[in-house]
Formats: structure tokens, C-alpha cells, sequence
């Protein structure tokens, strides 16, 4: 065994030295914990979390390199808790889709203890998001990306039923569900029911009045009201039905009407406020009954452009964007255009997001060329089916801040600038502008 191992690559050494890879300086392999050692075909790194069941490692194949997650429960293979590990990993792979975390691969250690290999995500826990004042449009557009997986989730005939903040993981500004431990794969009857009669599955705060009578047949409706419950607590920065006893918060869940959700942020839109109201409806029949369908009350499709699309363009964008933009400033000022109504161009919030927002500012307001139209409405569709990577994202950001800060810039390149700089900022909160170079 290697005395000395890189924690970010997983490259071997024998001292103290920096790895050749990365530059990265080599630790000593852990006498006492798995990071350093091999575990079938990958190297443990890094202990990065874990709970009463198992523990989550960041690890490399010790071939390519790749970076994965893995997750290994303490107990051995003949216990109840580590035969859950079997529906997870078995509802997780079956289900392909960019808001579901990927499982790779499920094995048993020498001690037959199970592990999953799953795809490791960069990136922080919804319950670590919402301690901050989310905008009405961050916290929907991260409601919206659960929903989308949740369909998929749902058409593979999986109920998640353990939804809730800290299992939902924000990455590269995308909410991803993870956690399947409690999943049910009711389109297999041959699946194991690893729930015991009687007991309630679930996270109280999040669980369904029909979970929580125990023995009644759940469906996916379970899970939007968890999500229900979920975008009510990341806008109110509260619960819907808090309480510090569990069987105090199943009477609520069963019983109690949540305080309408503006009483704690006013400027929630009526529109929003409905979603979730009907959302944590205690009867399923009057809720939302699928994912997309309260999805589709919460999101906007991109405009249809009025043009033929240039297919396979979407990383040319920014030099697009650009060319567009030195055309326009350059052109003449007394040149005038023909003033027909141009195509229109839907504000960044209102792109994601079904939200009655004020009119916008003046300078927004202004008249755009067709070429910037056209160039705006192509970008806008580039950013919802998430073509650009976030490196990208940044560099269009902070060279449309630029260009809103010079003063010469015409004030229909500014509009643009503008408009596009918050549609990224709509798809990634964390873009600043006070941490764009010079």
C-alpha cells in the first residue's frame, strides 16, 4: 500500500512531495479511515459526509481518474437498512435524467457491507441555499428543475418519498434530487417493501397526510407535496407546519391549513402563492397530479424564435453576441429603422418564471434590432436547455456587466446587455457582478 496518495486526484507517491498532477501536496494514506486506500476500483479521497446509516466519499477510478461519490453503509448486507441500499440504487440507475443524481454501480466490500458508486456533484445541500433570502425567481427555478426530475422520476413508476431540503442538492446553480434510500418502486410488485406495517416512511416535515397513515397507498402525489412543503419553506425561511414534536406535526400535516405563504414574504405573486396552495392540499385528488403539470404552473416556455435556428452553434453564442453588438454600436446614429413592433423579448424572471413583476426599467424598455432580437432569443434558448457550462456563463456575464457600465455603449446594446445578463443570473444566482476582473 502507498504511504502517500493526492486527495484531489487520487495519484500515488511515496513522500511528501506535490502531486505531478494537479500540484496538489501528497497526504499520507489514514491508518484509521478508508481515504488513501482502494475500494474495489477506486481510490477513497476524502470523507465528505455521512449519518446513522453510512458514510459519502469522494473518490477516483484508479484507472481514468474519474471523479465519483460513494456511499458505504456500516452495517453488513443481511440487515433490513443495508437491503434498502438495493431499491435505491435500483431506482436511481433505472431513472436517466440531468435533475436525478446517477448511480453507477452497487457492490459489497470483503465484510459484505454494500457501497453504491454514484456521480459526485460539486456543489452545496438545499438546506444550506435556503438559509439565505431566496428571490421569488431563484427559489421556483430550483422548485422547477425537482419537478422536471420528478417526472422522470415518477414515468419510471418511482414514489421518492423522502423529499425534502437536504436531499436535494444545488450544483452549477441546478437543483439535483439524490437520496433514493426510501424510494418505492410501485411499478414493480416484486419490488421489496422494506417498510415495516404500520410505520410512517418519511421526513415529518415533508411527509403527506396519506404517509403518515400508515398503510394507505401512496403515488406520486406524495412527493409534490412534499415540494409543496419544500418551496414554502425556502421562500418563508419557516416551515409550513412547524412544531417540536413529531406527533404534533403529523396533527398539523393531517389537520391544519398552512398560513398563506405571503403572510411571511408579500411579494410572493398570487400565481406562486396558488401553486403552493394547492400543492399541500390534503386530499391527493386536489392537488397538482403530476410533476409537470405543476411544473407548467410555475415555468414559462423559452419565446419560439421568428427565424430559422442555426443548429450547433450554442458554444459560439458569445462570439455571436459580441459581433452582433460591435455591429450595432458601430452603425450610424442617423441610420433609421423601419418601426414595425419587434418580436417580444420576455424578461429574465418571467422567462423562468410565471411572477407578476413590475414593468421593468426604462432603459430596458428600449428598441432592439432584429440582430439583437434575434441574437437574445438564441441565447435565452441556449440557457434553458442548459447548453452552456458555467465557466462559459461567467465570461458572458461579466462581459455584458462591462458593457451596461460603459458610457458609450447605445442604449439598445445597454438593453441587451441588460436583458441577457439577467437571464444568466437567473439560471445562475451566484453570478456577481463585484466579482467580474477589471
Amino acid at each position: 500500500m502507498p504511504g502517500w496518495y493526492c486527495r484531489r486526484c487520487g495519484h500515488e507517491g511515496d513522500a511528501e512531495l506535490a502531486c505531478p498532477r494537479d500540484g496538489e501536496r501528497m497526504v499520507r494514506v489514514s491508518t484509521t479511515d478508508l481515504p488513501g486506500r482502494t475500494l474495489g476500483e477506486y481510490r477513497i479521497l476524502a470523507n465528505i459526509g455521512g449519518g446513522a446509516f453510512g458514510t459519502v466519499y469522494r473518490a477516483a477510478h484508479a484507472t481514468t481518474g474519474t471523479i465519483v461519490a460513494i456511499k458505504l453503509l456500516h452495517q453488513s448486507w443481511d440487515t433490513a437498512d443495508s437491503q434498502r441500499v438495493t431499491v435505491e440504487a435500483t431506482a436511481a440507475a433505472m431513472i436517466q435524467h440531468p435533475n436525478c443524481i446517477r448511480v453507477f454501480d452497487l457492490r459489497l466490500t470483503h465484510d459484505r457491507r454494500p457501497y453504491i458508486v454514484m456521480q459526485f456533484l460539486d456543489g452545496v445541500p438545499l438546506s444550506n441555499v435556503a438559509t439565505q433570502r431566496l428571490s421569488v425567481a431563484e427559489a421556483v427555478t430550483l422548485t422547477a428543475d425537482v419537478l422536471s426530475g420528478l417526472s422522470a422520476v415518477h414515468a419510471r413508476g418511482v414514489v421518492h418519498r423522502d423529499l425534502k431540503p437536504g436531499n436535494i442538492f444545488v450544483s452549477n446553480g441546478r437543483a439535483v434530487i439524490v437520496d433514493f434510500g426510501l424510494a418505492k418502486l410501485i411499478s414493480d410488485p416484486k419490488a421489496p417493501n422494506l417498510t415495516v406495517t404500520g410505520e410512517a416512511i418519511g421526513t415529518p416535515a415533508y411527509m403527506a397526510p396519506e404517509q403518515i397513515r400508515a398503510g394507505k397507498s401512496i403515488d406520486g402525489r406524495a412527493d409534490l407535496y412534499a415540494m409543496g412543503c419544500v418551496l414554502y419553506e425556502i421562500l418563508a425561511n419557516r416551515r409550513p407546519f412547524p412544531g417540536k414534536a413529531t406527533l404534533e406535526v403529523f396533527k398539523a400535516h393531517l389537520n391544519q391549513v398552512a398560513p398563506p405563504i405571503t403572510t411571511f414574504r408579500p411579494d410572493v405573486p398570487p400565481r406562486v402563492a396558488a401553486v403552493i396552495e394547492k400543492a399541500l392540499a390534503k386530499d391527493p385528488a386536489d392537488r397538482w397530479q403530476t410533476a409537470e403539470e405543476m411544473r407548467a404552473a410555475l415555468v414559462v416556455p423559452p419565446p419560439r424564435a421568428r427565424w430559422p435556428l442555426f443548429a450547433g452553434l450554442g458554444g459560439v453564442v458569445v462570439v455571436v453576441a459580441v459581433a452582433v453588438i460591435a455591429a450595432a454600436s458601430s452603425s450610424s446614429s442617423s441610420a433609421q429603422e423601419e418601426h414595425a413592433p419587434p418580436p417580444p423579448v420576455v424578461d429574465a424572471a418571467v422567462a423562468r418564471v410565471m411572477v407578476d413583476a413590475p414593468s421593468p426599467p426604462p432603459v430596458d424598455a428600449a428598441p432592439l434590432t432584429p440582430e439583437l432580437e434575434q441574437s437574445l432569443a438564441k441565447a435565452a434558448q441556449e440557457i434553458e436547455a442548459g447548453t452552456y457550462k458555467h465557466a462559459t456563463a461567467v465570461k458572458m456575464f461579466c462581459s455584458m456587466e462591462r458593457l451596461q457600465g460603459s458610457p458609450s455603449t447605445k442604449a439598445e446594446t445597454r438593453a441587451y446587455a441588460r436583458r441577457l445578463a439577467k437571464l444568466l443570473r437567473d439560471r445562475w444566482p451566484e453570478l456577481d457582478p463585484n466579482k467580474c476582473p477589471e
